[in-house]
């Protein structure tokens, strides 16, 4: 675990943190390369999302509070802002817009030839 110099907590195991991470890693990288100090890990989340299924969410984005299919649409639309490329995120809407009116697609038909000696 990494501890956040922010508030002095360990960081939680979330993408949100990991990328931050990430980024303040890649610095001190290029730091100890150039012969520099290294930082610490220093973030101030703006807040967590967890989507609870059923096109529901909880969130709390700067200290106010959401939930429901409210929480779901702004948890949808931050990691939709994430996804790389235009495209896919036009793809990833649609298909997201499509599970959200229609329900899942349970059945498969499994067609396999043999053989006719």
């Amino acid at each position: 675990m990494i501890v956040n110099h922010y508030d002095n907590k360990l960081c939680p195991a979330t993408a949100q943190f990991a990328d931050r991470q990430a980024k303040t890693l890649a610095k001190n990288i290029v730091a100890t390369i150039l012969g520099k100090s290294p930082q610490n890990f220093q973030y101030h989340p703006a807040g967590m999302l967890a989507s609870i299924g059923h096109n529901k969410a909880v969130a709390e984005i700067y200290g106010i509070r959401f939930s429901g299919f409210i929480a779901f649409l702004i948890w949808r639309g931050i990691y939709l802002s994430k996804i790389p490329t235009t495209s896919r995120k036009v793809r990833l809407f649609l298909e997201w817009s499509w599970a959200m009116v229609f329900p899942p697609d349970i059945s498969h038909l499994g067609f396999k030839r043999t053989n006719e000696d």
